[in-house]
């Protein structure tokens, strides 16, 4: 466990708790857009990424609910311990968590973008990092141990010996090898491993026609082989991905057309469905309308009978035939 003066604590893997080890760190590219960077942590022999925890606060945001210890301190602390030295504790700090990384993905992805100039000669390790730090002239691609480039080229280039000297040129049948094994493992994993049942069951909710059953095993494992391709590859490499995936695809000849015509038909029932409950909707709108504007008979109000006038006794028009004579 380290703590630095920003109040951020990082947590090491197991493999990373050598106490005699530099620590440093650092921003590379992130593979899959290098454009933008992010933090790395450089150890004498490794590369680590650097994922902050960010956990959700119900008070953030709310000062007046928020919770106080008796001393007025806010409630938003790490308490840890450290072997059997003294504990702590640390208020207000991040949470970061380190997991290996591998470079060969940076440096696939940079060369994948930038092929020409990796695959005309072979070149040294060191005219390697030179190239690369000449791209990316701000990133201090120098500082990652040269074990780590070498390791990496191994399994992405072509490499002669001359004068006790290795010399290297990128590949890309050697490179697409690399990932298809990458592939190949996550596919077996989604395919067999009890703990991607989740996987498994997204995928075939994508594959379920109302119609009919459940797709043969075919299709969901075609599907699942598609799934592995796409994470891998855009997980990892930046625009030049739809190309290499098809490579990818044409070189290990993986068929997807089973796959495609399925859902092209699962498609096309989808709409054929969609349009029968549109049409539904419609008729049940429309004698619903009907219903509701159907016009009631109009009710005539009784008219009132006028109130008739009355006239005082003796007042009438004819009352003067009748006067007594005098």
């Amino acid at each position: 466990m380290l703590i630095d003066n920003s109040s951020r604590i990082i947590l090491f893997p197991n493999e990373a708790q050598d106490q005699n080890q530099s620590f440093k760190v650092i921003r590379l590219p992130i593979a899959k857009n290098l454009s933008e960077t992010k933090p790395y942590l450089l150890t004498d022999d490794n590369i680590y990424e650097l994922n902050e925890i960010k956990g959700v606060n119900p008070y953030d945001g709310n000062k007046e609910n928020l919770p106080f210890l008796k001393n007025g301190d806010p409630v938003k602390s790490y308490i840890f311990e450290n072997g059997d030295e003294q504990g702590g504790i640390l208020q207000s700090s991040s949470l970061i968590v380190s997991n290996k990384f591998n470079v060969i993905y940076l440096l696939l992805s940079i060369i994948l973008k930038y092929e020409s100039s990796f695959t005309k000669n072979y070149i040294t390790i060191h005219d390697f990092i030179d190239k690369v730090s000449s791209l990316f002239p701000d990133i201090p691609f120098e500082s990652i141990p040269i074990r780590l480039y070498t390791n990496a080229l191994l399994l992405i280039s072509e490499e002669i010996e001359e004068n006790d000297e290795f010399f290297y040129k990128f590949d890309k049948s050697k490179a697409l090898e690399y990932i298809n094994n990458k592939v190949k493992a996550l596919h077996e994993y989604i395919s067999n491993d009890k703990s991607s049942t989740s996987i498994v069951t997204h995928l075939k909710g994508k594959l379920f026609d109302h119609n009919n059953a459940l797709p043969i095993q075919n299709i969901i494992n075609l599907l699942s082989l598609h799934y592995a391709i796409d994470f891998i590859i855009d997980s990892y490499l930046n625009d030049e991905k739809d190309q290499f995936k098809q490579t990818l695809i044409d070189q290990f000849k993986y068929d997807f057309k089973p796959l495609n015509d399925y859902l092209q038909t699962l498609s096309s029932n989808q709409k054929n469905l969609k349009v029968i409950e549109d049409n539904l909707q419609s008729i049940v709108q429309s004698t619903h309308n009907a219903s509701t504007n159907t016009k009631k008979p109009a009710t005539t109000a009784a008219s009132k009978k006028k109130p008739v006038k009355k006239v005082a006794i003796g007042k009438g028009a004819l009352d003067g035939f009748f006067k007594r004579a005098s």
